[in-house]
């Protein structure tokens, strides 16, 4: 059997999508242009930007939408309070779990 892969992907909108590699998220920007010969509307790659955490490559999308139309940046920016909020209440249980063991070892 072969080797699968899980691809990682958030689709954000239709421009926008966040993927990654072993290293980094990527947000991803497609454009649609239309062909000079045929007419036909065709979609390409508009950017590629890498970052190392997902809550970076969030606020690199809220960047990459300052004054485009149709974008709605309060819902990622509502997700990035949601990983802040993840964050603090694993840090929170952590510590109190690291209090109770110390009180067991004294």
């Amino acid at each position: 059997m072969a080797n699968k892969r899980n691809k990682f992907e958030i689709k954000i909108n239709d421009r926008f999508t966040i993927t990654r590699d072993p290293y980094n998220y990527i947000l991803n920007e497609t454009k649609m242009v239309k062909d000079k010969e045929t007419g036909a509307i065709k979609q390409i790659r508009g950017g590629q930007w890498y970052y190392g955490k997902l809550e970076s490559v969030l606020r690199g999308f809220i960047d990459h939408c300052d004054g485009v139309q149709g974008v709605e940046v309060r819902t990622v920016q509502d997700y990035i309070k949601l990983i802040k909020d993840a964050e603090n209440d694993a840090l929170n249980v952590l510590k109190r779990e690291a209090a109770k063991y110390e009180q067991t070892v004294k």
